[in-house]
Protein backbone atom coordinates (compact mmCIF):
# COMPACT_ATOMS: atom_id res chain seq x y z
CA UNK A 1 0.00 0.00 0.00
CA UNK A 2 1.07 3.54 -0.97
CA UNK A 3 1.54 5.80 1.99
CA UNK A 4 2.06 9.67 1.52
CA UNK A 5 3.28 12.30 3.89
CA UNK A 6 3.10 16.12 3.29
CA UNK A 7 5.90 17.93 4.63
CA UNK A 8 4.35 21.50 5.00
CA UNK A 9 6.51 24.83 6.00
CA UNK A 10 5.31 28.15 7.15
CA UNK A 11 8.14 30.28 7.28
CA UNK A 12 10.39 32.48 5.49
CA UNK A 13 13.54 31.69 2.95
CA UNK A 14 15.45 32.60 6.76
CA UNK A 15 14.66 29.55 8.39
CA UNK A 16 13.91 26.75 5.37
CA UNK A 17 17.47 25.56 5.61
CA UNK A 18 16.93 24.16 9.07
CA UNK A 19 14.27 22.21 8.14
CA UNK A 20 16.80 19.79 6.32
CA UNK A 21 17.38 17.51 9.11
CA UNK A 22 13.65 17.02 9.44
CA UNK A 23 13.28 16.84 5.47
CA UNK A 24 15.43 13.97 5.90
CA UNK A 25 14.67 11.92 8.91
CA UNK A 26 10.84 11.80 7.13
CA UNK A 27 12.49 10.60 4.15
CA UNK A 28 13.67 7.50 6.12
CA UNK A 29 10.07 7.15 7.48
CA UNK A 30 7.94 4.67 6.02
CA UNK A 31 5.90 6.83 4.24
CA UNK A 32 6.35 5.73 0.03
CA UNK A 33 6.03 9.20 -1.02
CA UNK A 34 7.27 12.66 0.40
CA UNK A 35 5.19 15.62 -0.64
CA UNK A 36 6.38 19.23 0.07
CA UNK A 37 3.36 21.85 0.85
CA UNK A 38 5.82 24.98 0.82
CA UNK A 39 4.44 29.41 0.26
CA UNK A 40 5.53 30.64 -2.73
CA UNK A 41 7.60 33.31 -1.77
CA UNK A 42 9.85 31.22 0.03
CA UNK A 43 13.21 29.36 -2.04
CA UNK A 44 12.42 25.45 -1.54
CA UNK A 45 16.44 24.51 -2.59
CA UNK A 46 16.92 23.71 0.87
CA UNK A 47 15.04 20.67 1.41
CA UNK A 48 14.13 19.82 -3.07
CA UNK A 49 16.64 16.82 -3.05
CA UNK A 50 14.35 14.80 -0.83
CA UNK A 51 10.86 15.46 -1.10
CA UNK A 52 8.85 13.85 -4.52
CA UNK A 53 6.83 16.63 -5.19
CA UNK A 54 6.23 19.89 -4.22
CA UNK A 55 2.78 21.84 -4.31
CA UNK A 56 3.14 25.84 -3.88
CA UNK A 57 0.67 27.61 -1.82
CA UNK A 58 -0.19 31.52 -1.84
CA UNK A 59 0.53 33.27 1.47
CA UNK A 60 0.05 36.63 0.07
CA UNK A 61 -3.24 38.60 -2.04
CA UNK A 62 -5.29 36.30 -1.44
CA UNK A 63 -8.43 38.48 -1.32
CA UNK A 64 -8.26 38.70 -5.30
CA UNK A 65 -9.42 36.34 -7.83
CA UNK A 66 -6.14 34.66 -8.78
CA UNK A 67 -5.24 34.38 -4.89
CA UNK A 68 -8.51 32.38 -4.72
CA UNK A 69 -7.54 30.30 -7.46
CA UNK A 70 -3.79 29.67 -6.88
CA UNK A 71 -5.42 28.72 -2.68
CA UNK A 72 -7.61 26.31 -4.51
CA UNK A 73 -5.41 24.96 -7.10
CA UNK A 74 -3.08 23.97 -3.81
CA UNK A 75 -6.24 22.14 -2.22
CA UNK A 76 -6.91 19.88 -5.24
CA UNK A 77 -3.00 19.03 -5.58
CA UNK A 78 -3.19 18.22 -2.05
CA UNK A 79 -6.69 15.76 -2.81
CA UNK A 80 -5.16 14.23 -5.55
CA UNK A 81 -1.83 13.35 -3.94
CA UNK A 82 -4.41 11.57 -1.15
CA UNK A 83 -2.00 12.33 1.92
CA UNK A 84 -2.54 10.44 5.44
CA UNK A 85 -0.69 13.05 7.50
CA UNK A 86 0.69 16.11 7.09
CA UNK A 87 3.60 17.43 9.66
CA UNK A 88 3.76 21.32 9.80
CA UNK A 89 6.60 22.83 10.54
CA UNK A 90 6.79 26.47 11.55
CA UNK A 91 9.37 28.86 12.78
CA UNK A 92 9.52 30.41 15.88
CA UNK A 93 6.90 33.25 15.95
CA UNK A 94 4.95 31.41 12.90
CA UNK A 95 1.69 29.98 13.26
CA UNK A 96 0.68 26.32 11.70
CA UNK A 97 -3.00 27.17 10.92
CA UNK A 98 -3.30 27.95 7.24
CA UNK A 99 -0.95 25.38 5.91
CA UNK A 100 -3.39 23.26 8.28
CA UNK A 101 -6.42 24.69 7.01
CA UNK A 102 -5.49 23.92 3.30
CA UNK A 103 -4.28 20.39 4.39
CA UNK A 104 -7.88 20.18 6.16
CA UNK A 105 -9.91 21.61 3.10
CA UNK A 106 -7.57 19.18 1.36
CA UNK A 107 -9.30 16.01 3.57
CA UNK A 108 -5.86 15.10 4.71
CA UNK A 109 -7.09 13.27 7.97
CA UNK A 110 -4.04 13.68 10.68
CA UNK A 111 -2.40 17.26 11.00
CA UNK A 112 0.51 17.56 12.95
CA UNK A 113 2.07 20.89 14.36
CA UNK A 114 3.85 22.71 17.10
CA UNK A 115 1.53 25.42 18.38
CA UNK A 116 0.96 27.92 21.18
CA UNK A 117 -2.46 28.72 20.73
CA UNK A 118 -5.70 26.71 20.41
CA UNK A 119 -5.79 25.46 17.18
CA UNK A 120 -9.46 23.80 16.98
CA UNK A 121 -10.00 21.75 14.62
CA UNK A 122 -7.07 22.47 12.18
CA UNK A 123 -4.78 20.70 13.84
CA UNK A 124 -5.55 16.82 15.47
CA UNK A 125 -1.98 17.39 17.16
CA UNK A 126 -0.96 20.44 18.57
CA UNK A 127 2.13 19.69 20.31
CA UNK A 128 3.38 22.37 22.75
CA UNK A 129 6.00 24.58 21.49
CA UNK A 130 9.38 24.34 23.13
CA UNK A 131 10.93 27.30 24.91
CA UNK A 132 12.00 30.65 23.14
CA UNK A 133 15.51 30.09 22.19
CA UNK A 134 15.61 26.33 20.98
CA UNK A 135 17.62 26.29 17.41
CA UNK A 136 15.30 26.07 14.53
CA UNK A 137 16.65 22.26 13.51
CA UNK A 138 15.93 21.46 16.98
CA UNK A 139 12.27 22.66 17.50
CA UNK A 140 11.72 20.42 13.86
CA UNK A 141 13.24 17.56 15.57
CA UNK A 142 11.08 17.57 18.92
CA UNK A 143 7.89 17.65 17.08
CA UNK A 144 9.19 14.51 14.93
CA UNK A 145 9.92 13.08 18.50
CA UNK A 146 6.41 14.52 19.32
CA UNK A 147 5.10 11.88 16.65
CA UNK A 148 7.18 8.85 17.57
CA UNK A 149 10.74 9.38 16.62
CA UNK A 150 12.65 7.67 18.67
CA UNK A 151 16.89 7.80 19.29
CA UNK A 152 19.04 4.72 18.08
CA UNK A 153 20.09 3.21 21.41
CA UNK A 154 24.08 2.45 19.94
CA UNK A 155 24.12 5.83 19.35
CA UNK A 156 25.67 7.37 22.10
CA UNK A 157 25.48 11.29 21.45
CA UNK A 158 22.09 11.49 20.20
CA UNK A 159 21.11 14.90 21.62
CA UNK A 160 18.91 16.60 18.95
CA UNK A 161 21.93 19.10 17.99
CA UNK A 162 23.85 15.92 17.56
CA UNK A 163 21.21 14.84 15.34
CA UNK A 164 20.70 17.63 13.29
CA UNK A 165 24.43 17.57 12.69
CA UNK A 166 24.00 14.17 11.51
CA UNK A 167 21.14 14.42 9.96
CA UNK A 168 22.60 17.37 7.74
CA UNK A 169 25.57 15.01 7.16
CA UNK A 170 24.38 11.78 4.14
CA UNK A 171 27.64 10.26 4.89
CA UNK A 172 27.41 9.96 8.97
CA UNK A 173 24.67 7.23 10.92
CA UNK A 174 21.43 8.82 11.57
CA UNK A 175 20.82 8.63 15.44
CA UNK A 176 16.95 9.34 15.35
CA UNK A 177 14.54 6.73 13.22
CA UNK A 178 10.91 7.41 12.59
Amino acid sequence: MRSVLVFAYCGTDRGAASLLPAARLLRMSSASQLVLLWPEAVDATPVAGVVDARIPYPTHNLDGPDGRARGARAIASLRKANAEMAVIFTETGQAPHFAAYLCCLAGIPRRVALSTEFSGALLTKAVPAPADGVPEAERHLLLLEALGARRHPEVADASLAATAAAVSSPSTTVPWAL
